[in-house]
C-alpha cells in the first residue's frame, strides 16, 4: 500500500509539471532513442520511445517529424534531457545572510574557472535555501554550446519548440522523493559510468567514469563498486556533518542493481526503470 501511494504522489507531480501553464512534454535523448513523455487533455501520462540507429541528424529530424505529426497541438513545447556525458555541476554554499548579488557574482567568478572556455559553454545556477542547515546554497550547471546547439538546430528546422534544456542527471531527479534524503544515482551509458549525488531532488555531485578507464566487464563492475563505496564515505563524512545515504539507484539495470547489493549490503540498491512504449 505504502508503494502504491508513493507511486501514486509521483504521478501527480509529473502531472502537474506537464499542464503548468501551459502544457510542456519532456523529450530525453538516450544513446539510441528519443523518449517523449507528455499528458493528454483527459489528464493521461502519456510515454512514447523512438529507437534510432544513431543520433546524427537524419534520424533525430525524421523521428521528431513523426512525433509532431501524430501529437499536433498536445506538444506545443517541451524540457530537453540530454546525455549527462557533456554537462557539468556544482554546488556552492554560502551564509545566509548572503544577498542576491553577492550569490551572482560569485557564480560569474565561478564560471570564469571552469575547465571549460567560457566561450564554449552554456551556464545557469539555482538559488536553494536550506533552512534545516542554516545556509544557502546554489546549484551551478553547464552544457556544452555545440552539443546544444547540434539539437537546438534541429529543433528550429522543424518547428519545434524547447524552453529549456537540461541532463539526464537532472531529469532523475524529477522522480526522486522530496525532502533531504541522500540518494546516489548509478548510470552506466555504453561509452561511460556516471555517479551523482542528490540532496533530496537536486544533483549535488557529478562524477563520470571513462570507458577507457576499465577494459574488461569485471574491472567495469569493480571500478563500479569502488566508487559507490567512496561516494558513500565521502555523504557520511561531508563537513563532519554525518549525512546517510538513504538508497543507491541503478536505472534500467537490475542485474547490476543485485551485484551491487551483494557486494555492498550496508545500503539500500534500487533499480528504476525509466522507459516508455516503443514506437516504430
Amino acid at each position: 500500500m505504502e508503494i502504491d501511494n508513493k507511486l501514486e504522489r509521483i504521478k501527480k507531480k509529473i502531472y502537474s509539471f506537464f499542464r503548468h501553464a501551459k502544457p510542456i512534454g519532456s523529450l530525453a535523448i538516450g544513446e539510441k532513442s528519443l523518449i517523449l513523455m507528455f499528458a493528454d487533455k483527459k489528464g493521461k501520462i502519456l510515454t512514447k520511445e523512438i529507437s534510432l540507429d544513431s543520433l546524427d541528424r537524419g534520424n533525430i529530424s525524421q523521428a521528431l517529424k513523426k512525433i509532431k505529426k501524430e501529437i499536433g497541438r498536445l506538444l506545443p513545447s517541451f524540457i530537453v534531457s540530454l546525455l549527462p556525458g557533456k554537462s557539468f555541476i556544482r554546488v556552492f554554499e554560502f551564509p545566509m545572510v548572503a544577498d542576491k548579488e553577492q550569490i551572482e557574482g560569485a557564480m560569474k567568478l565561478a564560471v570564469s574557472t571552469l575547465p571549460v572556455p567560457e566561450s564554449e559553454i552554456y551556464t545557469d545556477w539555482m538559488p536553494l535555501e536550506n533552512e534545516k542547515l542554516k545556509k544557502k546554497e546554489t546549484v551551478l550547471g553547464m552544457n556544452k554550446k555545440e552539443e546544444v546547439d547540434y539539437y537546438l538546430k534541429i529543433f528550429e528546422e522543424i518547428g519545434i519548440s524547447s524552453i529549456a534544456i537540461e541532463t539526464h542527471i537532472w531529469s532523475f531527479g524529477r522522480f526522486l522523493e522530496e525532502g533531504d534524503k541522500i540518494t546516489i544515482v548509478v548510470a552506466d551509458y555504453s561509452d561511460s559510468i556516471v555517479f551523482a549525488i542528490y540532496d533530496g531532488q537536486i544533483p549535488y555531485f557529478q562524477f563520470d567514469l571513462p570507458k577507457e578507464i576499465y577494459a574488461t566487464d569485471a574491472e567495469r563492475i569493480k571500478a563500479i563498486e569502488h566508487f559507490t563505496r567512496r561516494l558513500i564515505h565521502f555523504v557520511s563524512a561531508e563537513n563532519n556533518q554525518i549525512r546517510q545515504v538513504d538508497s543507491v539507484i541503478i536505472p534500467n539495470n537490475e542485474e547490476l542493481k543485485e551485484i551491487l547489493q551483494k557486494k555492498i549490503s550496508e545500503v539500500k540498491f534500487e533499480a528504476k526503470f525509466f522507459s516508455a512504449e516503443k514506437g516504430s
